[in-house]
């Protein structure tokens, strides 16, 4: 769909008329918020900012980026949070998207709210987590397991130097139904 504005001067050439697109009417931000999924295609560098668009609405980012690397996937299961396509079969997203699970997006929806606020809602949360995963690296006796990474109220909160032992933790039995 393409708009053209006819509150331009009449004296316009053919080539400087503007046109807009379908998106020039509505608000993208809004849109977001109010999507299920949001598109993930592939940047033009290694990531996309469409990802961290998709996080902060808490809509399940639909990746379409093959060979992309996910921020933090060595403690991040990116599988609780985004639905990750072949960039090759687009024509199949819709079936795959209109086949999950309302209890599965509820799911989603959460882990991507869950991840923006403990790890990508700032540079300062960004570093952090950065300079975590590098000491989890160094020091691997004391290491944070990938439930704290992945459940509340996330790896930055729980410091396991105090204790190496899960069950000390009181969110640890929280997803176990116990």
């Amino acid at each position: 769909m393409i708009l053209i504005f006819p509150d331009f001067p009449l004296n316009l050439s053919v080539n400087s008329v503007c046109v807009c697109f379908a998106f020039c009417r509505y608000d993208y931000k809004e849109m977001l918020h109010n999507s299920t999924f949001c598109l993930v295609p592939r940047g033009r560098r290694l990531g996309s900012f469409r990802f961290l668009e998709a996080l902060q609405a808490a809509c399940v980012p639909v990746m379409l980026s093959n060979g992309w690397e996910l921020p933090f996937s060595e403690i991040i299961d990116w599988n609780t949070a985004a639905v990750i396509g072949d960039e090759r079969l687009l024509l199949q997203i819709p079936t795959t998207v209109r086949s999950i699970h309302q209890d599965k997006i509820l799911s989603l929806r959460q882990q991507t709210q869950f991840l923006w606020e403990a790890y990508f809602s700032s540079v300062e949360k960004i570093v952090l987590t950065t300079l975590e995963i590098i000491q989890d690296r160094v020091l691997e006796h004391g290491s944070r397991s990938s439930l704290m990474w992945n459940g509340h109220p996330g790896g930055l909160f729980a410091l396991p130097q105090y204790s190496g032992y899960l069950g000390d933790f009181p969110f640890f039995y929280a997803p176990l139904g116990q």
